[in-house]
């Protein structure tokens, strides 16, 4: 089904607001990999975290975030 122009402009309204959903910290580690295309190690390296726990905490940030916007996901 093709989103419309409205629906994209709500979307996007609603993405922004997506991120109050998670903690700071989640917040951090879904920034530094989307936008700064940073690699789990390289976060954890910058943060000071084990690898696995930055692997742990973008599951349960991108889970939050699915939860979230599940009724746009099934647009």
């Amino acid at each position: 089904r093709p989103v419309t122009r409205r629906r994209y402009a709500v979307l996007q309204l609603w993405l922004a607001g997506a991120s109050d959903s998670i903690s700071d910290r989640e917040r951090t580690v879904i920034s530094l990999y989307s936008y700064e295309n940073l690699k789990l190690s390289e976060i954890a390296e910058v943060l000071g975290f084990s690898e696995s726990r930055v692997c742990q905490i973008h599951s349960a940030a991108i889970l939050k975030m699915k939860r979230n916007m599940k009724e746009y996901i099934e647009l």
